[in-house]
């Protein structure tokens, strides 16, 4: 049998047809229910950013994303869970966030929630009340600067 002799020219058409089909599969990252990006180009700071309507399953999946992240890094990492003013906390929240936080990658510091909802800061109280020990290094913020300082405040190096 004869080699087959590879033409460069349908490799690259093949790899332009790989990449216009992950657009089709793959949600855009703007419509994601649950974004994970990086804060800050330090690389210190994690950021989750949540659209209006969101699932447990949602913030699992990119918790697996963000401790990966976190992974590629070998310092101390803060993370702010933004949430916009308009999302409700899905069914089971006190029980989820507790997991979340007793979850997380050992090289987080601290975490951040920030919403200025109501009905979110009356979560967050609860969670604080009756899971005291591991919610010293969850806090709340109302907005995404006063969570930043936050982080800032609370980085190992302050202290």
């Amino acid at each position: 049998m004869k080699p087959i002799k590879r033409d460069s020219r349908h490799d690259h058409e093949i790899e332009e047809m790989e990449e216009s089909t992950r657009e089709i599969i793959a949600p855009s990252p703007t419509f994601a229910p649950v974004r994970v990006t990086w804060d800050n180009s330090d690389r210190t700071a994690l950021r989750y950013d949540f659209n209006e309507r969101w699932s447990w399953k949602d913030l699992y999946a990119m918790k697996a994303i963000a401790d990966a992240m976190i992974e590629s890094v070998q310092h101390p990492v803060g993370v702010l869970f933004v949430l916009p003013f308009n999302a409700a906390l899905p069914d089971n929240a006190i029980s989820n966030v507790r997991s979340v936080i007793k979850n997380m990658h050992p090289r987080v510091y601290t975490s951040i929630l920030i919403s200025n909802s109501v009905y979110v800061k009356t979560i967050y109280n609860v969670l604080k009340q009756v899971y005291k020990p591991l919610t010293k290094s969850f806090l709340h913020a109302d907005t995404l600067e006063r969570g930043r300082s936050l982080l800032t405040e609370m980085h190992p190096r302050q202290h």
